[in-house]
């Protein structure tokens, strides 16, 4: 079953929708860029940049109504993460870890994946230390 999978919230309107909620629960800093059919947005919440990417209709493997509807899916996980840090469900640190942005623009999460997947490959520890 795919949220959102007949959408037809306009991105525009999606991303509106996510900047009001991400300012609503205290994130500054908003910003969105598109560029060789990746959209990226970045934020600053408690201080610390986060973002998140993903693929435009543009990137070919995808069309409009897919896009918008991953724009919808991205504002309830945005909500979703928010909601559960205000009301003590989880914290910060375990909802937003792998979606902060490292110096030279590098989220944790991807860094870790490169690790991770070295560390399956070959069969031996790894050390993750070295990315932060």
């Amino acid at each position: 079953m795919a949220y959102a999978k007949n959408t037809t919230v306009p991105v525009d309107r999606s991303l509106g929708a996510i900047k009001d909620t991400l300012k609503r629960y205290g994130a500054e800093g908003f910003l969105h860029a598109e560029q060789g059919g990746k959209s990226i947005l970045r934020f600053t919440y408690r201080g610390i940049c986060l973002g998140f990417e993903m693929l435009t209709a543009e990137s070919d493997e995808m069309d409009a109504k897919e896009e918008r509807r991953r724009w919808r899916v991205l504002l309830l996980l945005i909500k979703a993460k928010l909601e559960v840090i205000d009301s003590g469900v989880s914290t910060f640190e375990e909802q937003f870890f792998s979606d902060i942005i490292m110096p030279g623009g590098v989220r944790i999460g991807s860094q870790a994946k490169q690790q991770i997947t070295k560390m399956l490959e070959t069969g031996k520890p790894v050390n993750l230390l070295p990315m932060l």
